[in-house]
């Protein structure tokens, strides 16, 4: 504790501040929407997603992604000035399931990958509330 009786003395403080329950849970519920919707997509390259899958082969009906580790993003203060809001970079796991065709013989077999993938974003808060932006 610091007391400070004259009021043209300069202190320096040091303030610990974290992020409240309700701001986490509004970050968590829009990134986990946002993954959900990326993989309601049936597509190798979901747009503007964070994870697609490399596959030079043919694809036999319909591509089934799936998000099996939600990532856990951080929340603390960033910025030039340390003095907002910001999301920290996390992992999280998707998969991905298909029947793919050989193209030299016309044989199917299922594909079934896990892919990592980084979840990067923005978040901006006001009073009312926190807006998750994703970045690519």
């Amino acid at each position: 504790q610091t007391l400070v009786t004259d009021p043209d003395a300069e202190t320096d403080l040091t303030l610990d501040a974290s992020p409240s329950d309700e701001l986490k849970s509004q970050a968590s519920e829009q990134i986990k929407t946002y993954l959900d919707t990326c993989a309601e997509q049936d597509t190798l390259y979901p747009a503007g997603c964070p994870f697609s899958y490399e596959f030079s082969g043919r694809v036999q009906d319909s591509v089934k992604w799936s998000i099996i580790e939600y990532p856990t993003t951080e929340i603390r203060l960033s910025g030039p000035n340390v003095d907002r809001w910001g999301l920290m970079d996390a992992p999280g796991t998707a998969k991905i399931e298909f029947i793919s065709v050989n193209l030299l013989d016309g044989k199917t077999s299922q594909v079934s990958e896990e892919v990592p993938f980084t979840f990067k974003g923005t978040l901006e808060v006001t009073e009312e509330e926190a807006t998750v932006t994703p970045r690519h």
